[in-house]
């Protein structure tokens, strides 16, 4: 009997491939799995139902509009400075007050 197959995630590649094969040559997902060497229900959930995958990682400790702000004061600041001094994280940190 062979040993059970360990988990890995489907690569990038793989689910282009396998929406490529159900979206253009209408192949069914049983038949990709086969050729993926992968579990039929695992095809169905990304190709057929589309589910999102979840993140992973620890979440965002900034939102967008967040970055952006930063993002600008930091300008500000490099302007400020005018290539008289190394505007530096720790100065960010402390004017931006983070």
């Amino acid at each position: 009997m062979p040993a059970p197959r360990q988990f890995t995630k489907m690569s990038g590649e793989e689910l282009l491939l396998a929406k490529m094969w159900y979206e253009e040559d209408d192949m069914p997902p049983m038949e990709i799995a086969d050729l993926l060497r992968r579990d039929k229900s695992t095809i169905t959930r990304h190709v057929v139902k589309r589910v999102e995958p979840k993140r992973d990682g620890r979440p965002r400790a900034l939102s967008s509009a967040e970055v952006d702000s930063l993002v600008e004061f930091l300008g500000k600041m490099i302007k400020k400075a005018d290539r008289q001094y190394e505007v530096t994280l720790d100065m960010l940190k402390k004017e931006y007050q983070i």
